[in-house]
Parts: C-alpha cells; sequence; structure tokens
C-alpha cells in the first residue's frame, strides 16, 4: 500500500503544477544545527578509523543525517537559485532520521513527504498548499479531515496583550500547546506553577476563553487584542478560508484554531495542521509559513510555506479506518503463448503493444490453459 500512496503523492503533485526534486541523505552538522534542533535529534556519521574519537570533534563540525526536508530544500534552492522560476513549487519524498523513542506515530526513520512553495508572499501559497494537501488525502479515502489554521503573529499579539514579556513568548507557547491533553483549566494551572504572575495569566486566559467562544474569532482578533499586531492578520486567514472554498467547492473542512502552535520557532505567520477523526490525538500533515528560513540556512533571502506529512503515520491512519487502495490490474492485455513456436510472435505482439501505452505482459513459460 506505501508505494500505492506515494504514487497517488506525486500525481496529484504534478496535476497542480509542484516539481520533484532529489537531495542527499547526509548534511554538515553545522546545517543541520542551523534550524534550531538540538543534537540530541541528530544522527551523527562516523567512520570506522573515527570510532571512539568522534566526540571530540565539535557537532556542527560532523556529517549527519537530515532529520527533515526544510535544510535540504535551502540548499538546493541556493546551488540552483539563477535557475528557477519564482514562486517555485516543489515536492520531495525521501527517507528521514530522528533521535526518536519509537512509539506510534514516531519512528527512527521514516518517508517525509514535503510540499513548498517558495517566492509567494501572498496568501494564495498558504491556500494552494491546503487545497493541494487536502485533495490528496482525500483522493486515498481519508475523510473526516479538519485543517486546523492560526497565525504566530496572533499568538504573540495575545501574549504581549497579556503583559508577558517578550523573551517569555515561547515557554507560554509550550504551554498552551498542551491545550488539547491538559485543557483550559490546565493550561492556566501551568503558566502559574512556571512562575508567570497572576495578573498576566487571569487576562491571557480571559481572552484566550473569549476566543475559543466569540461566535465570530476573526473579527474578535482586531477587537480584543489587534492593537498588539500588524494589522489585517485576522483577515489574511479569512482570505484563506474563502480562497480553499473557492478552489475546492466548500469540499473542505477549516477551522480557525487559538490553540494551534507547532512547535518549531522559526514559523513567522500563518500555521496549519490537519487532523483526522480516524486519528485522535495527533496531526496527520503540519506546516506554515516561514519568510526567515531559507536566508537563515543558508539560501537567498527568499519567503516560503510549506507542509509536511509523513507517510507511515498516514498509513496508521489509514489502518484504522479500515482504508484501502485498490490494487491497479496487473496488465492491460495478458498473452498466452501456446508452444514454443509461438513464443517469438508473443515476444513482437507484446512489444508493439507495450509501444501502444498498454500494460502487456506473456506467459513466458507457455503454460497450457486449463478452462
Amino acid at each position: 500500500m506505501e508505494q500505492r500512496v506515494i504514487d497517488t503523492l506525486r500525481s496529484v503533485f504534478e496535476l497542480n503544477g509542484f516539481v520533484g526534486i532529489e537531495t542527499r541523505a547526509i548534511e554538515p552538522g553545522s546545517s543541520l544545527l542551523k534550524k534550531g534542533e538540538t543534537s540530541k535529534e541528530i544522527y551523527l556519521l562516523s567512520r570506522l578509523q573515527e570510532v571512539g574519537h568522534e566526540s571530540e570533534t565539535p557537532v556542527e563540525r560532523r556529517l549527519g543525517l537530515h532529520f527533515d526536508l526544510t535544510v535540504p530544500l535551502a540548499r538546493y534552492v541556493a546551488a540552483h537559485y539563477n535557475d528557477l522560476v519564482f514562486p517555485f513549487k516543489r515536492y520531495h519524498m525521501s527517507k528521514v532520521y530522528r533521535g526518536e523513542r519509537p512509539q506510534k506515530g514516531r519512528f527512527r526513520q521514516f518517508t517525509q513527504c514535503d510540499i513548498d512553495i517558495l517566492g509567494d508572499p501572498s496568501n494564495s501559497a498558504e491556500s494552494e498548499l491546503i487545497y493541494v494537501t487536502s485533495l490528496f488525502l482525500d483522493s486515498v479515502g481519508v475523510k473526516g479531515n479538519t485543517v486546523m489554521v492560526n497565525d504566530r503573529r496572533i499568538l504573540k499579539g495575545m501574549a504581549k496583550k497579556a503583559g508577558f514579556a517578550e523573551e517569555d513568548y515561547n515557554d507560554v507557547f509550550i504551554i498552551l500547546d498542551k491545550y488539547d491533553k491538559i485543557g483550559e483549566d490546565g493550561v492556566k494551572q501551568e503558566l502559574l506553577d512556571s512562575g508567570f504572575t497572576a495578573e498576566s495569566v487571569e487576562t491571557y486566559m480571559t481572552i484566550f476563553h473569549g476566543f475559543l467562544t466569540a461566535e465570530d474569532r476573526f473579527t474578535y482578533v482586531d477587537e480584543a487584542f489587534g492593537d498588539c499586531m500588524e494589522p489585517g492578520v485576522a483577515d489574511n486567514i479569512r482570505q484563506i478560508f474563502e480562497n480553499v472554498a473557492l478552489m475546492s467547492g466548500g469540499r473542505f473542512n477549516l477551522s480557525f484554531d487559538p490553540t494551534l502552535v507547532r512547535g518549531m520557532g522559526y514559523y513567522t505567520g500563518t500555521i496549519f495542521e490537519i487532523k483526522s477523526e480516524d486519528f485522535k490525538g495527533s496531526s496527520i500533515a503540519g506546516g506554515g509559513r516561514y519568510d526567515n528560513l531559507m536566508e537563515a540556512l543558508g539560501g537567498p533571502p527568499i519567503p516560503g510555506v510549506g507542509f509536511g506529512l509523513g507517510i507511515e503515520r498516514l498509513l496508521l491512519t489509514m489502518e484504522a479506518a479500515g482504508i484501502e487502495i485498490p490494487e491497479p490490474d496487473s496488465a492491460d492485455v495478458f498473452i498466452a503463448v501456446m508452444g514454443d513456436d509461438a513464443k517469438a510472435f508473443g515476444l513482437k505482439l507484446m512489444r508493439q503493444l507495450r509501444n501502444a501505452g498498454l500494460h502487456a505482459e506473456m506467459d513466458v513459460l507457455a503454460r497450457n490453459i486449463k478452462g
């Protein structure tokens, strides 16, 4: 089933104008660390004569296996920048390697699939990625999905309005990210336990609760804390919703989710995840806008937005839902050869059929046909 899912991915992406690229699995440690990951997530490589001495060499001077496909993308764009046409729409499927503790949905090695649009600063890029990824999931039978959408600027605006110091924002977001597990009361208590002032926590929870219960969350953002961030952020998400509805004919479900954080600190704007009713407690796919990341990784200063999913996690979702992709027909035409004398004619016929675009196979063992 895995190969059929990959084939479907490739077909949907290419139909929508994305170009496939291939990159190496090995990256310099200095490039891997630029993305802000800790060394415990990176598998380092050593030659036999280095075993026993590798700990003496700093991580940034060693080679490691890539743990995602963003670092290779930045290197690829930097190397081919003058040859690419922007916006550059790419997809990339490859094995990635992470220092994980294996458990459901988490693996040390898995197949990652990313689609990215580079060079388009408008929300049409987010809209297209959400649409194309949703279209793929729909095409393999994974339905009942919801695309959760938020914006890092909204998260920062809420924190600023509550009076948290800017250097504490990430700590606040880490706690908020636990909302699905510990609930609203749990978030409040953990903020207090972390040493934040009761006044800031109370203000934050009032803003947050209002966000959760607002009849129109777009309007609420502007009215409650819109003065703490650049204008038009909520309207940007509204436009993404409208764009996806137009592209899909209203087929896909989107939700403006104030609890969505996404752990990567390099996101600069819109963030999104897809959750499925058949895969509780985790997302199938996720991504966001990273307008400064390419330059930070050594590439050109170019805006970008990406969506990624793990094939193995998707297969778990499909298995849980009892979804199977039908096996393709083994052949359009099967040639039965009756005796050795007919083999030459059969081979010629098979070549002609294949040249005509048909999948033809021949029984080269010349077995009898039994009725």
